[in-house]
């Protein structure tokens, strides 16, 4: 335990008081960079300030206190901000690529913070921080293979690589022979990690909320979701004793079919398209349509298995991107949406899309997002267009306006995926525009959704 005597004490309350007063004084008359204030309250909380207290000197919250305290006792990181107009809550954000995911930080994700529009940054940074979170779960889980052997792949082949083939095709030839049905297991695919290229899937499945005990679909009776006094059918359970969860399930791939044979591998369940196509782009089918020149041929394999690349990592990219578009639109409508009057344009814009969408209004999925949009937890989406009639009875004429545009604006949202920018849902350039009008910016990946870029505009490097 550390002890100081009165004189210390004294002297570092001293401390504590000028610095506080000076900092709050600049702030006030002319303002400090966020670097200054950084420095400012890791000098603070090197002295033993309470981060409670700092963040009452300062006004400045808790949370932000201790990134920004972090980020002050780092010189590489005060460069970084100094001078670049960030604001304190800005500043914390960057401050958690300094700290988060490196000894030495995320130094491409600061410069790209600093770097961007001010407009875009809560975009910028909510794609940045999905896309670390991202990397180190998938990380994680392809660990375990890496270090036994398997190549990792940076995406699922599916439909879209015919080089590579699924272990659901392939048997060992003794396998096949005893069962023209089987398909290899994991632990033989294990004995030649050599020979595999692995994709941890995200599955979903139903398991029992207590236990984790996995559910059969089939055995849950969907009449009583959301209301607890319902009993189930004789034999099935209750909907609200399950939940989905995330399963990770590794799929994998051969990644070479020439190798096949002396591997002793063999096509099954209707598995010798797939061998043959595999061998068709390897370059030794008679047939194939590939330069017959072997330079030529491989230049030719070269381009279009980087080409197939590209396209896989646009729309993964793409979707990402759409991701946080998506957070920080939300996060735009709840404001709209709590206010007591309809914005810009509101009334013209739901005329609209009743007269020409009405069915949007009357799908399954389009009262999903009322709770999220109108900021009111305590609704579910089974009871959302209930509660909103029940506002509307008590509702002023404005707010009732207000309450048909958020089920329209919900309604339209329920279609926006993350890969509505090739889907294009229909009159997205309308919603989108009328969004715009009232102040939100569109990113990059939106544009693309609303017509004004095509996917291949975006730099994805």
């Amino acid at each position: 335990m550390l002890v100081r005597s009165q004189d210390t004490t004294d002297e570092i309350e001293r401390a504590i008081a000028r610095i506080s007063e000076q900092m709050n004084s600049n702030n006030h008359r002319t303002g400090l960079t966020t670097a200054q204030n950084a420095a400012g309250i890791a000098e603070m909380l090197d002295l033993g300030v309470p981060v409670e207290r700092v963040s009452k000197e300062l006004s400045v919250k808790r949370k932000a206190v201790k990134l920004l305290g972090a980020v002050g006792r780092r010189e590489a990181a005060r460069a970084s901000l100094e001078e670049q107009g960030l604001t304190l809550e800005q500043a914390a954000i960057v401050a958690k690529f300094f700290l988060m995911w490196t000894s030495h930080g995320d130094t491409e994700a600061v410069e790209a913070l600093v770097q961007c529009q001010r407009h875009s940054f809560d975009y910028q940074a909510r794609r940045l921080l999905a896309d670390r979170k991202e990397k180190a779960t998938r990380a994680e889980r392809t660990a375990p293979y890496a270090e036994a052997g398997f190549t990792v792949l940076d995406g699922d082949p599916g439909y879209r690589d015919d080089s590579k083939i699924h272990w659901r095709y392939i048997a060992t030839a003794e396998d096949a022979e005893a069962d023209p049905r089987a398909h290899i297991t994991e632990e033989q695919v294990r004995q030649r990690p050599d020979l595999w290229g692995v994709w941890v899937r995200t599955d979903t499945m139903y398991v029992e909320v207590e236990s984790g005990e996995p559910v059969e679909e089939g055995d849950i009776d969907w009449d009583t979701f959301d209301d607890p006094d319902v009993d189930p059918e004789d034999g099935l359970r209750h909907a609200n004793s399950v939940e989905e969860r995330d399963v990770h399930v590794p799929q994998f791939y051969l990644l070479d079919v020439l190798r096949a044979e002396e591997a002793g591998l063999v096509p099954v369940n209707g598995g010798r398209y797939q061998f043959n196509r595999a061998i068709q782009l390897a370059g030794f089918n008679p047939t194939n349509p590939l330069p017959e020149d072997e330079e030529a041929r491989e230049a030719a394999l070269l381009a279009a298995e980087e080409a197939k690349r590209v396209q896989r990592r646009r729309v993964r990219e793409l979707n990402k991107l759409a991701e946080s578009a998506t957070d920080v639109r939300r996060e735009f409508i709840r404001e709209m949406l709590s206010a007591n009057k309809p914005p810009k344009n509101a009334a013209t814009w739901t005329a609209m899309m009743v007269a020409l969408a009405p069915h949007q209004l009357s799908e399954f999925h389009s009262s999903d997002l009322l709770p999220e949009l109108m900021g009111d937890k305590t609704w579910t989406t089974y009871d959302a267009k209930k509660k909103i009639a029940a506002a509307a009875t008590a509702a002023s004429e404005s707010r009732a306006w207000m309450l048909t545009f958020a089920l329209t604006v919900a309604a339209m949202e329920s279609r926006m995926a993350k890969d509505a920018w090739r889907s294009r849902p229909q009159y997205v350039s309308e919603y989108l525009a009328m969004l715009t009008e009232n102040g939100h910016t569109l990113s990059n990946v939106e544009k693309v959704i609303s017509g004004e870029l095509r996917p291949e505009d975006i730099d994805i490097a």
